[in-house]
């Protein structure tokens, strides 16, 4: 074997082994979700550190590992060989897992409130104020109840980790002629440009060490993906982030 020859065959190595490592979720490809299920990414390691207790807490809550034979003939994605996810779609660090839907016609407005109280301490004990901007009192969407309220709770208790003393969290919703939109923004010091990229990738975080694991706003993101919706990222004009969920009807 010349240099030449060599050289090649140990990039082609290399290059191997960068393809079976973790990548974050949206570069990885994925099938369609099946009909009448939602489906996301679930870390099984973090920082090359295993986590059973955040995947045995996806699987109580309903999410299962999805099966590569599920998927149609002659598409082809990254599969897990090894270990107790063998055969499952995924790649090191992440296994794409899916739970059934039960989509049917919801009013957005009580779920905001529920999610509300659900964080009401949490907005007293670290001292920051809401405002709900809502003109109707019925705003129907197509959408799984449950996961719409994991959309909201996320979202404002995001809001509150990054707005300051005495700031104000702002929730509003509105509807055009084919979506439901739902504006979160906060009074922080918004979102650097490395932020705005990577926000809704798996893992990435700006909270100190400890305190996140990056996973919150990539999860909503997987639910709004699952419901044919879009989610944004942007700073406001003066100040703070905003967030912006529009589902279809």
């Amino acid at each position: 074997m010349n240099k030449d020859n060599k050289i090649n065959n140990e990039t082609r190595v290399e290059k191997s082994k960068l393809a079976s490592k973790w990548r974050p979720s949206n570069l990885l490809e994925a099938p369609e979700p099946r009909p009448g299920y939602a489906q996301r990414w679930v870390a099984t390691m973090v920082l090359g550190q295993e986590t059973p207790t955040n995947v045995a807490k996806r699987l109580r809550e309903g999410w299962a590992p999805r099966d590569v034979k599920t998927i149609k003939d002659g598409q082809h994605f990254p599969t897990i060989e090894h270990g107790k996810f063998a055969g499952h779609i995924g790649i090191e660090g992440m296994v794409l897992c899916e739970m059934p839907q039960e989509m049917k016609k919801v009013n957005i407005i009580p779920s905001i409130k529920d999610a509300i109280n659900l964080l009401d301490a949490t907005f007293r004990r670290q001292s920051v104020k809401y405002l709900v901007k809502v003109e109707e009192s019925e705003l129907w969407l197509r959408a799984d109840t449950v996961q719409l309220t994991q959309i909201i709770f996320n979202l404002i208790i995001n809001a509150i980790y990054f707005s300051p003393k005495d700031g104000l969290v702002t929730i509003e919703t509105f509807q055009t002629d084919k979506e439901v939109v739902l504006r979160i923004s906060d009074e922080g010091i918004g979102l650097s440009n490395e932020a705005l990229e990577k926000v809704f990738q798996p893992f990435f975080t700006t909270k100190p060490t400890g305190e996140g694991t990056g996973l919150g706003l990539s999860v909503v993101h997987g639910i709004v993906s699952s419901h044919k919706g879009t989610i944004t990222a942007k700073n406001g004009i003066e100040k703070g982030a905003i967030f912006e969920v529009r589902l279809p009807k």
